[in-house]
């Protein structure tokens, strides 16, 4: 209703974050048969605002399991794979979606455009397998491991998790191949070529 009436999405809650993250915080039930998705999508969305806590929007919809939210936000170019505070992003979410899937592979086949990539700097271990990319007290003597990004998805990956390149027909790719994450890999298609 407030959305509606022209009220402001991009207005920060008392937790610091906005009309998105509290709906996200409710879940799918607040969403009704869809009329607010469809007054959403006609908005330009803060999506990838951050609250206190380092979460944006997306994050708590997937780790929170509200399905329709997390597609929605996702479709409307959310930046899947932006770690909070913890390192973690929406893609590491263990929820499911009705049918028993995995609610991060949802999550990627909503996505549309190419992602927004993980800086490197701020990642210090693949973000799918969660192995470090250089030396560790545990193991100084550790090579660094180089970092590549999922083009599909964004992620920060190694070589391990990224051993093919395949095109990405959706984003206008013309048979380029780009390399891609093992969990992307099977919603991408295409016939793979070692990267």
């Amino acid at each position: 209703m407030l959305v509606g009436s022209g009220a402001s999405v991009t207005v920060a809650t008392a937790r610091g974050g906005t009309l998105l993250h509290a709906l996200a915080e409710r879940g799918d039930g607040v969403l009704g048969g869809g009329r607010l998705l469809q007054l959403l999508g006609t908005q330009t969305l803060p999506l990838d605002a951050q609250n206190t806590e380092g979460n944006p929007a997306l994050h708590l919809a997937a780790f929170g399991g509200a399905e329709r939210f997390a597609r929605f936000l996702a479709s409307q170019g959310a930046w899947v794979s932006l770690p909070n505070s913890n390192g973690l992003c929406a893609l590491d979410t263990a929820q499911r979606c009705a049918d028993g899937t995995p609610l991060a592979h949802a999550i990627l086949r909503e996505i549309a455009k190419p992602p927004h990539w993980v800086r490197d700097r701020s990642i210090h271990a693949c973000q799918l397998c969660k192995s470090p990319f250089g030396p560790s007290v545990e193991k100084p003597t550790l090579l660094p491991q180089r970092k590549h990004h999922c083009r599909h998805c964004g992620r920060c990956i190694c070589a391990s998790c990224s051993p093919n390149k395949v095109p990405i027909p959706k984003f206008g790719s013309s048979g380029q191949l780009e390399r891609i994450c093992a969990e992307c890999e099977p919603i991408v298609g295409g016939a793979p070529r070692r990267a």
